[in-house]
């Protein structure tokens, strides 16, 4: 058995209440939810706002702000976008299982797609994103969590993210519009209701006959996590002076890191970055808050954290915090 859930509207901040719930929710079975925003800029949990969107035209354009709790970067959506959650224990949890649903949805449609670096799935030989995946781990359940770009308006996208240039270079691309494709570019049969379909299909096909679920209406847990993520300072963080800031970007991702230097200590920190792991970024702000601000002292504290972005982060701090890619 599975468990399939639709999304009962197309605001950012409910869905992503919804998806919480479902993800703390202790069901034993596989989940798809299925749901779409409209007009939204959805942020990494550890990305500054300020740098990756801009904020002024999407106010004026009635464009709504939302930052979710898994890493990555900045997406936009609207409803010619389908989104779609895996959610599952940790033991049936499996990222190529569930990626081979997407691909095989698409494939329905006559369009081979594959998978490509660190979370982008594309399409056509030029290796066009239509697809960008993140996740979050859980003591007993993960969640993967992605777009499917069908029918959208790419020049939004373009109007309202603004990556680095050492990002977009990284990607081999000029603009955000140049990376980026809709899969109707590949069939006219393809459409936002035909593939919340086909994706239905082969999940069962992939994981057993699914019983679908509905979050009661007025759920007070729903309710609690749509003001969560509504909150002001969860969207745009709280403002903070600092002293200096280095900015880098590795094969993993891009960081920008602040801190405010009191005497000779480090009195403050404030590390943003999409980075997938959204567990890295608190890490290492906790890893060099206190420390000296002398580089030795500060890539010792780092390299005490058991990841391998770390390591890199702490050859960095050695290296003069140089700005050139490090990745």
């Amino acid at each position: 058995m599975s468990i399939l859930v639709y999304g009962g509207g197309f605001h950012p901040w409910e869905n992503l209440a919804v998806e919480k719930r479902l993800f703390l929710s202790g069901e034993k079975e596989m989940i798809l939810y299925l749901w779409q925003n409209a007009n939204t800029v959805v942020i990494g949990r550890n990305q500054n706002a300020y740098r990756e969107c801009d904020l002024s035209a999407m106010e004026a354009d009635g464009v709504t702000l939302a930052r979710r709790e898994s890493g990555g970067g900045a997406v936009f959506h609207d409803t010619g976008n389908l989104n779609f959650t895996f959610i599952a224990p940790n033991g049936i949890y499996d990222i190529p299982r569930q990626m081979t649903v997407i691909q095989k949805a698409a494939a329905q449609f006559g369009i081979q797609v594959r998978l490509t670096g660190r979370n982008d799935i594309v399409a056509g030989p030029n290796g066009c994103k239509f697809s960008g995946n993140a996740f979050q781990k859980g003591a007993a359940h993960s969640l993967h969590h992605g777009t499917l770009l069908i029918s959208a308006d790419l020049g939004k996208a373009s109007k309202y993210l603004t990556p680095s240039r050492s990002k977009l270079r990284s990607k081999g691309v000029k603009s955000v519009r140049s990376r980026i494709c809709n899969l109707s570019e590949w069939s006219a049969e393809v459409t936002v209701e035909e593939m919340r379909q086909a994706l239905v299909r082969v999940f069962e096909s992939e994981y057993g006959a699914a019983r679908l679920y509905r979050v009661p209406e007025n759920d007070p847990q729903t309710a609690q996590f749509r003001a969560e993520f509504s909150d002001p300072q969860w969207l745009l963080g709280k403002a903070s002076d600092y002293t200096v800031s280095y900015e880098t970007r590795f094969d993993w991702g891009s960081i920008e890191l602040r801190l405010t230097v009191s005497g000779n200590s480090i009195a403050g920190v404030q590390l943003f970055s999409d980075a997938m792991d959204e567990k890295l970024v608190p890490a290492v702000e906790s890893a060099l808050i206190g420390s000296q601000y002398e580089a030795e002292e500060m890539a010792r504290r780092v390299r005490t954290i058991a990841q391998a972005e770390a390591g890199q982060i702490a050859g960095w701090i050695l290296s003069g915090f140089s700005d050139t890619d490090a990745g």
